[in-house]
């Protein structure tokens, strides 16, 4: 998606953060291929500690402080989905707030699977149950989503359910 987002915006710089170091790998080489390196790069990282503890994080893996305080938007897919069990909104609400704090420019933008009659047509649809099971973990409703927003400071700009179904995508700007 940031490789995406580079060819249409040729102003973009941005960092695509993965926990999984073989994802990072994969990320680099497809930047280097699009010859994007001297904009783009992918990092490994916890994304929920980026959220939370941005200084220690981009410190350890070499983002600037003042590259991160001036980004416009920050993309966060599928952050959240092994995390929404009831029992977990607490770290969904510090790891918000924390992108509050962090990124104060920068609009979010939220892409989760949610709770729709569509979802079971999603072509990863099996996958997400999986995993949502593994984790004891629900898709919320749209509503849930945005009452969750609303309560973490933001307010919705625009919502759009995804061409591939049971996805949907929040914009959110700070309040």
């Amino acid at each position: 998606m940031l490789i995406y987002l580079a060819t249409k915006l040729k102003k973009i710089v941005g960092v695509g953060i993965d926990a999984d170091p073989f994802m990072v790998r994969r990320a680099n080489a497809a930047i280097t291929a699009a010859d994007l390196e001297k904009r783009l790069i992918a990092v490994p990282a916890n994304p929920l500690d980026v959220c939370r503890d941005t200084t220690k994080t981009f410190d350890r893996i070499g983002i600037s402080r003042q590259l991160w305080q001036e980004l416009d938007l920050v993309l966060a897919t599928n952050v959240f989905t092994d995390l929404t069990g009831e029992e977990n909104l607490p770290t969904i609400a510090k790891a918000l707030a924390g992108v509050r704090k962090h990124f104060p420019k920068a609009s979010l933008l939220v892409i989760e699977p949610v709770s729709s009659p569509r979802f079971e047509r999603n072509y990863y649809a099996p996958e997400l149950a999986l995993l949502m099971r593994l984790t004891r973990s629900v898709p919320w409703t749209s509503d849930r989503w945005r009452e969750l927003f609303t309560a973490a400071g933001y307010g919705l700009q625009e919502e759009v359910g995804l061409v591939t179904d049971g996805l949907s995508l929040f914009l959110l700007k700070p309040q």
